[in-house]
């Protein structure tokens, strides 16, 4: 029974039964009213606690996918410095490559070459960089300089202008290239590169030129 259904018998002129005397007698209003507002209250609080708890789920799935997102981050990171240390030691590589070839090619010039029977094309060539040191090679006076100076400390392993030492530039090549091209950026070998420098120049020039036009 409720406050309601009193209320229609009364509005349709039914006697009210003894029942409904009693229920009128013992009805509380605040006393309903505070049970429907803690009704309403739990149901308030109930979606309050469920949308909590979604929201605490949401923020723990993205917490997780910044972390993955990090992780990958530092991923890539590694990769793309890793990459960078590659790029900086082949151009370095490379310009040490172009800076032997120019060498090799001003000491043939300037008549600085390996006599026979004295050592090793590569060691020569070590000895003869090391020589010329950081001198500007686009500095004419300065290489003449540098290399005069190292016919005066080295005659006895610099071969006669008449000839007895290795190729000097203009003489045809000694044997055709079988192996990887040293000059190239793919195959790139300082040592053999050097080395060829001094045993063969003309094939050097030829496998750098080759090597200059690869794409």
């Amino acid at each position: 029974m409720t406050l309601k259904d009193i209320q229609t018998k009364i509005a349709n002129g039914e006697t009210l039964t003894d029942e409904d005397k009693k229920f009128i007698a013992e009805y509380d209003e605040r006393k309903l009213l505070d049970a429907e507002a803690k009704k309403a209250r739990q149901k308030a609080e109930g979606e309050r606690d469920a949308f909590k708890t979604q929201l605490d789920e949401l923020k723990a799935k993205s917490e997780e996918d910044d972390s993955k997102k990090k992780t990958e981050k530092d991923t890539t990171d590694a990769r793309i410095k890793a990459l960078e240390k590659k790029a900086e030691n082949a151009e370095k590589e490379s310009a040490a490559l172009k800076r032997s070839s120019a060498i090799r090619e001003l000491a043939a010039e300037n008549g600085v070459t390996l006599a026979a029977g004295t050592m090793s094309e590569k060691v020569f060539a070590r000895i003869v960089e090391e020589h010329v040191g950081n001198t500007k090679l686009d500095d004419e006076e300065a290489v003449k300089a540098v290399f005069e100076s190292f016919k005066k400390d080295n005659p006895g392993i610099i071969a006669a202008p008449s000839g007895g030492g290795a190729n000097v530039t203009g003489s045809p090549s000694k044997t055709a290239h079988t192996g990887p091209n040293p000059f190239s950026k793919k195959t790139q070998s300082l040592d053999k590169a050097i080395e060829l420098q001094f045993s063969d120049p003309e094939l050097a020039k030829k496998l750098k030129a080759e090597a200059d036009a690869e794409v």
